[in-house]
């Protein structure tokens, strides 16, 4: 049998409105699972300060931008090299949302991270797609990600995992 994909995530934030266009994120947690990038697990705690930049009938896009720092476990590592790094975070992004029809609403959400160099430098994350509502708090969502990591860090062997990886997903979502 040959494995073609065997990642997971894992994201959860609380942000909290300081005023109608203002919020802070206290915390934000990311669990990430990525064998084929030669990462056991990666770890990542932080905090930001986000802005509401449009808030019109049917289209929002929200900036934020915060520290965090970040734990990453590798799965095999050059001689000499270490298996568990730590890094300091500087984290940034964007969430875009606009509704094309009543029942269906597109997205682009962009999100990355400046690690140190052990870490693998620049890492970042698009998500693109769909949501579809199906009934109630229940959507159909239809998303491309494309995840890259500037300097990926090599196994045992020296080999280098690739810098960028694309999946198609399509699942259920319930929203409360």
């Amino acid at each position: 049998m040959v494995t073609t994909e065997d990642n997971h995530r894992f994201t959860a934030k609380y942000d909290y409105y300081y005023s109608k266009k203002l919020f802070l994120t206290l915390p934000s947690y990311d669990l990430v699972v990525d064998t084929f990038r030669n990462i056991r697990y990666q770890t990542s705690l932080g905090v930001a300060v986000g802005y509401e930049v449009i808030d019109i009938k049917g289209m929002d896009l929200e900036v934020y931008a915060g520290p965090s720092v970040q734990a990453t476990h590798f799965d095999a590592v050059e001689p000499g090299e270490d298996e568990v790094v730590y890094s300091p975070v500087l984290a940034f992004g964007f969430d875009f949302e606009v509704d094309l029809t009543s029942d269906i609403e597109y997205f682009l959400v962009y999100d990355a991270k400046l690690v140190n160099e052990d870490s693998g430098l620049y890492i970042q994350r698009t998500e693109t797609g769909f949501e579809v509502e199906l009934i109630d708090d229940f959507d159909l969502e239809i998303t491309a990600v494309i995840d890259n990591t500037l300097e990926p860090v090599a196994d045992e062997n020296g080999i280098e995992p690739e810098a960028t990886d694309i999946l198609f997903t399509i699942g259920i979502e319930y929203e409360f």
